[in-house]
């Protein structure tokens, strides 16, 4: 149930996330919660299998901007395989809502990477949802959208 109610308000923050009304949160969790994020995205970028398993919750929803839909247990295969390896994400902008107990985040990032030996480079609009569990901060739920070049 907890992951169904996450999943649906990574719907409807996803939806929101294109209108600049929702309010930041500034402070010592929010800072916590960006810092997580960045360790996320920095043990992806190393192919850090096991950092990145730790920065995930069981009940991971990741939805790629091309459609795809994966658990936890696939998403870590994928990055096991190197079809698409992380070179680098840079941040245009990215907020942390309060969502219940929980974080949204929600921002513009361009990332870097190459897909089958090939380097792609896209701007993607994403909402990452984190939830605490057993004193820790991890991502639950994940979507984005290519944004045009």
């Amino acid at each position: 149930m907890k992951l169904h109610a996450a999943f649906l308000s990574v719907l409807l923050l996803f939806s929101a996330a294109f209108r600049p009304c929702l309010a930041v949160e500034p402070d010592a969790t929010a800072r916590l919660v960006l810092q997580v994020d960045d360790e996320r995205i920095q043990a992806m970028i190393r192919n850090d299998a096991k950092a990145v398993s730790e920065s995930l919750s069981e009940q991971l929803i990741y939805g790629h901007s091309d459609g795809r839909v994966q658990t936890k247990q696939e998403l870590l295969a994928a990055l096991a395989s190197n079809r698409v390896q992380y070179r680098s994400v840079r941040y245009i902008e990215r907020e942390v809502h309060p969502l219940g107990d929980n974080r949204a985040v929600t921002g513009v990032a361009t990332f870097s990477v190459a897909s089958k030996g090939q380097p792609l480079t896209f701007t993607l609009r994403f909402l990452a949802v984190y939830l605490l569990e057993d004193g820790h901060w991890r991502l639950a739920a994940y979507q984005s959208a290519q944004l045009p070049q």
